[in-house]
Formats: structure tokens, sequence, C-alpha cells
């Protein structure tokens, strides 16, 4: 059996402003719950300021660009 993979930079835009991105992101990361949850309410909100931090300056408030880091792993019998 041999086992190959590779790893890409994909494009991975959102449909909306990053504030949506960051909802989306917390309402599908169910395991980060209690993690995200322990934060007091000035902690939370400087996490998020500082993910939007993180974004291109020059941001469209009707789409949030991002890449996404895939690992593709594969194997033939």
């Amino acid at each position: 059996m041999s086992v190959d993979e590779e790893n890409s930079v994909l494009p991975n835009p959102w449909p909306g402003p990053a504030e949506e991105l960051w909802a989306q992101f917390y309402e599908v990361a169910v395991p980060l719950h209690p993690y995200l949850d322990s934060f007091r309410p000035e902690e939370r909100a400087e996490a998020f300021r500082e993910s939007l931090r993180m974004l291109p300056e020059a941001r469209n408030p009707e789409r949030t660009d991002l890449t996404a880091a895939v690992n593709f792993a594969y194997g033939v019998k």
C-alpha cells in the first residue's frame, strides 16, 4: 500500500462581513464552546478584535476573503 499526501492553500471566501464569519465559526465549532465560553466578556471581545486585525486591512463588507490550509492524504492498495 502506498500513501501520498499533498498540502494546499485554497481560497475560502465567506459571502458576508467578518462579523458574520465569526458568528458562523462559533456556531459550527461546538467542541470549542467550553473554551470560548470560559472567556470573560472583555476577553472574548478582545479575541474577536484580534481575529479581525489578522484580516487584510482593505476589507469588503460584503465578502470576507480567507484561505484554508488543507492536507489531502490518499492511499492505493
